[in-house]
């Protein structure tokens, strides 16, 4: 049989098969090339005091483990990730009144395959290092799979200073940084990163963190409460003017405590022996580990909130533990 064009149908049949199979072969590579293309176009984004230092897309890979997760909460382990674009920037780069250079860095994972929803991870500690953004569960015994895995795009960030110690406090502007205001940057900054990449902004945005991870959550919710439409606060440290009022009290004393370098610096890390750390725990389990009518030592999961709850502290004070520091020479 013959078509109007000359070409017989079997013939016409083997062309339409051949068009699918070179559009069969030829799309992946089409979409990740316009996957990149997106990415890189990210770098050209004018957001007034952003400073973009990095767009590019990822393949499938393995990101080791985030060498920060205790502050944050997270489980150490490594994290085997799809292909994703890959954003770094800083926001409000400057030098501070202490000759240190400051400004927000974040990083922004964008998955290829997306759920139409943005999840910000939160910190820990005092923040001033920038954890990989797959968003983490913030639980040391979870098996959940980390939101980028999910198809969130994720962002995280350094709270506003370089190093994580409470050095930055001596610059103002790094402080409103810290307490609230880089969260409020790089949720509008993420954003609008996002918007660029997909081409649409986020249906759904979540903060989740633990510890000061927490606290960011709760300012989240506090500060700008249009922004998320979930909120997780994980063992929130909050109350900061009291608790950097006795930290300083305990810095004092450990410091006191703490055994000296050739130069004569105590270090503060030893202060305490793994013997003293022994006779802290175990005069805590023997104070309490039988409270729960089982007395099977510490448990995975179990947290110093409940533990608190059930155990009053001068059920503690009446164990070795409360002769710790006066025993030491």
């Amino acid at each position: 049989m013959f078509l109007a064009n000359g070409l017989k149908l079997r013939d016409r049949g083997c062309t339409l098969a051949l068009i699918l199979a070179i559009i069969c072969v030829c799309a992946p590579a089409l979409a990740a090339n316009a996957s990149d293309q997106a990415c890189r176009s990210i770098a050209k984004l004018t957001i007034p005091s952003v400073i973009f230092t990095e767009a590019s897309l990822q393949k499938p890979q393995e990101i080791p483990a985030d060498p920060f997760t205790a502050f944050t909460g997270a489980s150490p382990q490594a994290v085997k990730v799809g292909g994703h674009c890959l954003v770094r920037g800083v926001i409000g780069k400057r030098q501070g009144v202490d000759g240190q250079s400051y400004g927000t860095r974040f990083e922004v994972r964008l998955p290829t395959t997306w759920n139409d929803m943005f999840l910000f991870q939160g910190g820990g500690a005092v923040d001033g290092f920038l954890a990989p953004a797959v968003g983490t569960i913030p639980c040391r015994n979870s098996t959940a799979a980390p939101g980028l895995l999910r198809g969130y795009a994720v962002v995280s960030m350094d709270g506003g200073h370089p190093s994580p110690d409470p050095a930055f406090g001596v610059d103002q502007a790094a402080r409103i940084d810290f307490a609230y205001a880089s969260i409020g940057k790089v949720t509008s900054v993420s954003k609008q990163v996002v918007a660029k990449f997909y081409g649409a902004a986020p249906k759904k945005s979540v903060f989740m963190g633990c510890s000061n991870g927490g606290r960011e959550a709760l300012i989240a919710a506090q500060r700008y409460p249009l922004e998320f439409d979930g909120i997780v606060a994980g063992s929130p440290g909050f109350r900061l003017s009291a608790a950097n009022i006795a930290q300083a009290w305990d810095t004092r004393e450990y410091m006191s405590i703490a055994p000296k370098d050739e130069a004569g610096h105590p270090i503060l890390s030893r202060a305490f022996s793994q013997q003293d750390l022994n006779l802290v725990a175990n005069a805590v389990l023997a104070a309490c580990d039988a409270r729960d009518g089982i007395e099977d030592g510490p448990t995975p999961g179990s947290s110093a909130g409940s533990t608190q709850r059930s155990c009053p502290a001068k059920a503690i004070r009446r164990t070795a533990a409360s002769r710790l520091v006066k025993c030491r020479p």
